[in-house]
């Protein structure tokens, strides 16, 4: 099977577009002003890490009744026994 002309100058064409689309691509990057991009990524860093932080400070925190995340009472906890936690919530006696 033959490429027509028609074709083949068709992809000529978008070839040579592309040549010269990356061509003033290149152009412009040698001009770059590369401090004020660098600025500006640092920027986004931050930003996303800004973004980070407010969604962990926005989680809410595991609550079982102690300020802990474990299932068993701190060793300084007054706690009664585990039935009367069971049947009333958790009890703290200072």
């Amino acid at each position: 099977m033959k490429i027509g002309d028609a074709y083949w100058q068709e992809i000529t064409n978008k070839w040579q577009d592309e040549i010269t689309r990356y061509e003033a691509h290149l152009a412009a990057f040698n001009k770059a002003d590369v401090p004020y991009y660098e600025n500006g990524r640092k920027l986004l860093e931050l930003a996303a890490y800004r973004r980070k932080a407010r969604a962990h400070a926005k989680k809410p925190i595991p609550h079982n009744g102690r300020m802990g995340l474990s299932s068993s009472p701190a060793p300084h906890c007054g706690r009664r026994s585990n039935q009367d936690s069971a049947l009333n919530g958790p009890h703290f006696y200072p």
